[in-house]
């Protein structure tokens, strides 16, 4: 993602440089250098990324209900190398750790309680987030009876609106939504537009790393940041456009 813009500037730049627009050719030059640097060296991405995750917490504070869900959003698997072996990626893992510590959290109430998993196959492995995650909580110590699966989508878009009326078929009084600390807000909308209303919980804080050179990871960390503002842009044009 943040490669393609920078592509795109570049271009751009050629391109009023061509047509004799020097003077904005040049600017756009400058901002695009000082965009790098500010990216390279974690001062945008640190700020940006702070801003996508903060005030969400770790836990579930509330009080469960009698029928509670926790909604886990798939983020991905990974096939192993020469093997026909699929497993949760990096940030599946650490969704899955979380989403299993509000299941204790809840049955410690004594409620009951259902995980959702959502998430098909984009990665086209011929197996779904949801099942491979699913398959995770159940060595983790969830029962069968507690775990459901949605295994249709394949964006957080389709997350949302597939998970919606399986949600309200078990009439929560409680739900919980699980995904990385950065995919919250845009997760949170999302679900919000189909009438799921719930409380988010992150598993994993990215944040950017301060360098005395350019760093790689802090590029991929303003990479996470883009498309998740982009994706909420994309939201709101096409809630204005009645795309939706």
């Amino acid at each position: 993602m943040l490669l393609s813009l920078l592509i795109a500037v570049g271009l751009l730049c050629a391109f009023l440089a061509r047509i004799g627009w020097h003077r904005s050719s040049r600017a756009f030059i400058i901002s695009l250098v000082v965009f790098f640097l500010g990216v390279g060296y974690g001062a945008i991405p640190y700020w940006c990324a702070g801003r996508l995750q903060s005030g969400f917490k770790t836990d579930y504070h509330g009080h469960w209900g009698q029928q509670s869900v926790i909604v886990l959003l798939g983020g991905g698997t990974e096939q192993l190398a020469g093997k026909a072996d699929v497993e949760p990626n990096l940030i599946g893992y650490a969704r899955i750790t979380r989403a299993y510590a509000q299941y204790k959290s809840c049955k410690q109430q004594g409620g009951a309680c259902i995980v959702l998993v959502t998430g098909g196959d984009p990665q086209s492995h011929h197996v779904s987030e949801a099942e491979i995650y699913a398959t995770m909580l159940r060595r983790l110590g969830i029962p069968i009876t507690d775990l459901q699966t949605e295994e249709q989508s394949r964006n957080t878009w389709e997350n949302a609106k597939f998970s919606a009326p399986l949600i309200n078929a078990l009439h929560p009084d409680t739900i919980v939504l699980v995904t990385s600390g950065t995919h919250l807000y845009r997760s949170q909308l999302y679900f919000s537009h189909f009438g799921i209303h719930a409380t988010p919980v992150r598993s994993e804080y990215v944040t950017a790393e301060f360098h005395f050179f350019p760093s790689f990871y802090n590029f991929v960390v303003m990479d996470i940041v883009i498309h998740e503002y982009i994706g909420l842009a994309r939201y709101y044009v096409y809630q204005m456009l009645g795309l939706n």
